[in-house]
C-alpha cells in the first residue's frame, strides 16, 4: 500500500511539474485602460509597456498600471520596439510613433513611408519597417525613411540580425514559396537567399543559429539560411503568436494556452504553460523583467515562480517525493490538507493570494514518511488562493484552493 501511495504521488507530481507554476499578477481588468486586446509588451528604462487596441499602458512593477496613450488614445497599437533612447509604437492605421520621454508624449515618424508599417525592427541604430512588400530603413531614429524594393510576392513580416547580416522573411498562409532575403549593407540593398520551409512569421538569432517560426513549426539554420532543420518535435499542435529568446531558451507562445520552451542543443520542448489558466487562453508574448519571466495573455499578465522546479530536477533516490491536496475544496471555515512524503523531511505549507503575496503560513514542522492530514482553519476572505508546499527548504508543489 505504501509503495502504491508513493507511485501515485510521483505520478501526480510529474503531471504537476509538466506545467510551470504561474501567478496572475495583473488581471486584464487591473490594466488601465481596461481591455483584453493586448498585442505586445516591452521593457524600457526599468518600466514595462503593454500595447493594445486602446493605446499603451505602463507599469514599473508589473502590477500597477497607468495609461500613457496620450495622443495615441483609442489607437490600435500593433507592435512596440524599444532601445536605449526611445520607444516606437506601430499602429494599424496611422503608422509609426516615437516617444523619447518614457511614454509621456508620442510623435508620428512616417516621413518617407507610404502606407503603414506592419513590422518594425531595430538593431545598432538601424530601423527596418515593412508595409507589406518591400522594406523601409532609417538610420536617423525614424526621422526619415528610405524605401528599398525587394522582388517579393508575399508580405515581409519578420527581421533579424545574424552573423553581422540583416535578414527579412516572407509570410503568407498559402501554397506559394516563401523567401528569405539578406542585406550586408545595413538595409540599403537586399539579395535573395532562398526558399524557406515555412512562412517566416518570426525570426531571430540564437546560439549561433538562425531561427524561424510560424504556426506550429520552428526551424533552424547554421549556414545563414541556405539549409534548414526542423525543431518541431514535442512542440504540440498549437498555433504560435510569438517566438522569443528568454534566458538562453526559445519560448513559443500561442493559442489555447500554448507555451513551450526549448534549446537548440537538445531540441527538447517542455510545456511550461500556466496549469491554472483557461485552455482557451491566448498567450501573446513572454518577457524577462526584474529577474522574472512574465507572460502577456488575453486574460492579463502572469508571473512565473522563480523557484519552480522542472521534471528533470525530480529524483526518487534519497529525495522527498511529495503530493499536496485539500478537501473539501471550495470550503468556508476549514479544510483538510493532505501531504504525502517519501521520507522524513522538514516541511512548511504557505498560502499565497492571486498576486503572489504570502498571506498565511498553515504549518511548519518535521514529518515522517507517509501521508499526513493537517487541518487548516481559514481566516481569509473569499477568493482564490494557492497552497504551497516546501520540503527541506525547496518549493515542490502548489495546489489551488477556493474560499467561499
Amino acid at each position: 500500500m505504501k509503495k502504491l501511495t508513493l507511485i501515485l504521488a510521483l505520478i501526480g507530481l510529474t503531471t504537476f511539474f509538466a506545467h510551470a507554476q504561474w501567478t496572475m499578477t495583473s488581471p486584464a481588468i487591473n490594466i488601465t485602460p481596461v481591455t483584453t486586446g493586448f498585442t505586445d509588451i516591452v521593457e524600457h528604462n526599468g518600466a514595462l509597456y503593454v500595447s493594445h487596441v486602446k493605446g499603451i499602458s505602463k507599469s514599473t512593477d508589473g502590477i500597477h498600471w497607468v495609461d500613457v496613450s496620450n495622443n495615441l488614445q483609442n489607437h490600435f497599437v500593433l507592435r512596440l520596439v524599444a532601445d536605449d533612447s526611445a520607444i516606437y509604437a506601430v499602429t494599424n492605421e496611422d503608422g509609426i510613433f516615437r516617444s523619447t520621454d518614457n511614454g509621456a508624449t508620442w510623435v508620428a515618424k512616417n516621413n518617407g513611408i507610404t502606407g503603414h508599417a506592419i513590422r518594425l525592427f531595430q538593431h545598432n541604430g538601424t530601423l527596418l519597417a515593412s508595409p507589406g512588400t518591400g522594406v523601409y530603413y532609417s538610420t536617423d531614429n525614424a526621422e526619415t525613411w528610405t524605401f528599398v524594393d525587394i522582388p517579393s510576392n508575399n508580405p515581409i513580416v519578420s527581421f533579424a540580425q545574424h552573423n553581422g547580416i540583416l535578414f527579412a522573411g516572407e509570410s503568407e498562409y498559402d501554397d506559394d514559396p516563401k523567401y528569405l532575403y539578406k542585406s550586408e549593407d545595413n538595409g540599403a540593398s537586399w539579395q535573395t537567399v532562398g526558399v524557406c520551409p515555412i512562412s517566416v512569421t518570426y525570426m531571430m538569432s540564437f546560439n549561433g543559429k538562425l531561427i524561424i517560426g510560424s504556426g506550429g513549426h520552428v526551424f533552424m539554420s547554421d549556414d545563414n539560411g541556405e539549409s534548414w532543420e526542423a525543431l518541431t518535435d514535442g512542440l504540440g499542435n498549437g498555433f504560435m503568436l510569438d517566438l522569443s529568446v528568454i534566458n538562453n531558451k526559445l519560448v513559443a507562445a500561442g493559442l489555447y494556452n500554448m507555451l513551450f520552451e526549448s534549446d537548440t542543443e537538445n531540441v527538447n520542448w517542455e510545456n511550461i504553460a500556466p496549469n491554472n489558466a483557461s485552455v482557451h487562453q491566448k498567450n501573446k508574448k513572454t518577457i524577462w523583467f526584474n529577474n522574472k519571466l512574465l507572460l502577456l495573455s488575453d486574460s492579463g499578465i502572469w508571473e512565473r515562480d522563480s523557484e519552480q522546479l522542472s521534471v528533470n530536477d525530480i529524483h526518487t533516490d534519497n529525495q522527498s517525493v511529495s503530493s499536496l491536496s485539500n478537501y473539501p475544496n471550495p470550503f468556508r471555515s476549514s479544510t483538510t490538507i493532505s501531504v504525502t512524503l517519501a521520507q522524513t523531511a522538514n516541511i512548511s505549507i504557505d498560502v499565497y493570494n492571486i498576486f503572489g503575496q504570502k498571506v498565511e503560513q498553515v504549518t511548519q514542522q518535521k514529518l515522517n514518511a507517509g501521508t499526513h492530514n493537517i487541518e487548516w482553519h481559514n481566516t481569509l476572505s473569499a477568493g482564490a488562493y494557492f497552497l504551497t508546499l516546501h520540503v527541506d527548504g525547496k518549493k515542490v508543489n502548489t495546489t489551488k484552493c477556493m474560499v467561499q
